[in-house]
């Protein structure tokens, strides 16, 4: 509800100020249109939505009293509300960002965000928590947690949204040292920000945000090229040396007294990719559900048979729900409807992950959304990036002259390319917050305008 009361102060304020939202104007339909079939989508699921068996609903009343903090509101009405609110922060970020000084505002917003959570995960390791701090005592994870984040591997599609703007600003603040009063000193700012949250990649156990942390790293330094225009001095490269002699026993020291370390390279040897060509095993009926449960509440099965196990079991089951309605979907929040009607794998209905998410963010929104849903969103990404696309080839790329604003949105649209690839075997953007910050990226990226003098 927050978002759209966002909404409704910016309306008031475009009346105050009359004038029209500086968007563009297809990108503004298309984002209309989003809105009023999220809202015709989600108000159909919710006074004739799909209904969920005996066994899901006791299973699932199961999870939720003994791992409240696990859940996720995905009743229809609440992802409705949220999706619809994401698409009106979408027009107020695009419309507001368009003026510097608010553009900076929300960058500066995202990266702070981004180091407190890492600065929360550091602490919880160095300290040990058991959960995270404002949690009762009495309840425990079922999983490794970082920050304010549950899954860890949220943790790390958050971390990923907030340090490639912050090193690019880092790196164009550092080139205008000579040029602008303080600019020096927002280059370090920035960059000790970047550091702190890769640092962070160090302290949670999710693998595949780790690989894109370390590939979006190589791919920002290779194209922004900061060597063009760094000068070295024996001052400077001391102050390097001291750093680094600093940050990695900090590092280590943290990882050593968190234990993190030996869950990281657990969860690598735990990694095969290989898949057998032997039958796979008869699957219990539903009917022995009930008494199969373990007491971690799942029901294990190897999926031998698929190279990505678990995860390709859910992406064929997937596939299979989109084909049974793949225009309109399941309706928001339709997941578990999907899995109680038409499940016939004993993990994917009983592990509380499976039943909350299908690892796989494009499958979970055509199954929800339909390919109808599906297909405005893609538009809404599409039209967002085109100024960018434009610009960044031909005028950034080939003559390597960066301004503040191109920079930014480089190191936004990096960050949105990380997770997106992360949304390919996992659900990042299942989270409330990573939907958010996902979004405040895509309006920066749609107000792109190459208006700075500044450059380098």
């Amino acid at each position: 509800m927050a978002l759209h009361a966002v909404l409704a102060l910016w309306i008031v304020a475009l009346f105050l100020e009359r004038r029209r939202p500086r968007i563009d104007r297809a990108l503004l339909i298309v984002v209309g249109a989003v809105v009023v079939y999220f809202w015709i989508r989600g108000v159909f699921a919710i006074f004739n939505g799909d209904a969920i068996d005996s066994f899901t609903r006791s299973h699932w009343a199961r999870i939720a009293s003994r791992w409240p903090e696990s859940i996720i509101l995905r009743t229809p009405a609440a992802i409705t509300l949220l999706c619809s609110g994401l698409a009106c922060s979408f027009l107020v970020v695009s419309d507001l960002s368009r003026n510097a000084k608010l553009r900076r505002t929300f960058q500066g917003a995202m990266i702070g965000g981004g180091v407190l959570v890492v600065v929360l995960g550091l602490v919880q390791n160095a300290t040990r928590a058991r959960g995270v701090y404002w949690q009762p005592p009495h309840l425990h994870m079922p999983s490794p947690f970082f920050g304010s984040f549950y899954h860890f591997t949220s943790a790390g599609a958050f971390l990923n949204l907030t340090w490639p703007p912050a090193l690019c600003l880092s790196l164009y603040w550092a080139s205008q040292y000579k040029r602008i009063a303080g600019a020096g000193t927002r280059g370090v700012a920035f960059g000790l920000c970047a550091l702190l949250i890769l640092v962070g990649h160090t302290a949670h156990v999710s693998r595949l945000p780790q690989v894109l942390a370390a590939v979006t790293l190589l791919v920002v330094l290779a194209v922004i090229r900061p060597i063009r225009f760094a000068s070295f001095s024996p001052r400077r490269i001391l102050a390097v040396a001291v750093a680094i002699c600093v940050l990695v026993p900090a590092v280590g020291w943290t990882l050593k007294r968190s234990g993190r370390l030996q869950q990281i390279q657990a969860r690598w040897k735990m990694l095969d990719l290989s898949a057998s060509n032997r039958p796979p095993a008869p699957m219990p009926a539903k009917a022995d559900w009930p008494r199969l449960v373990r007491d971690d509440l799942a029901i294990p099965y190897p999926h031998s048979e698929y190279r990505l196990k678990d995860r390709g079991a859910a992406y064929a089951f997937a596939l299979r729900c989109i084909a049974l309605r793949p225009l309109f979907g399941f309706g928001p929040g339709g997941w578990i409807t999907a899995v109680s009607q038409h499940g016939t794998d004993p993990t994917i209905g009983t592990f509380y992950l499976y039943l909350q998410f299908t690892h796989e963010d494009y499958l979970q929104t055509a199954i929800e959304w339909g390919l109808v849903g599906a297909g405005l969103i893609l538009a809404v990404g599409v039209l967002s990036i085109i100024p960018l696309c434009r610009v960044l080839p031909s005028k950034v790329f080939r003559s390597g002259r960066w301004s503040e604003n191109s920079v930014a949105c480089f190191g936004a649209l990096a960050a949105l390319i990380a997770v997106l690839l992360q949304a390919l075997i996992d659900f990042p953007l299942q989270i409330p917050a990573n939907a958010l910050y996902a979004t405040t990226l895509l309006a920066l990226l749609s107000s792109y305008r190459p208006l700075e003098s500044r450059s380098f």
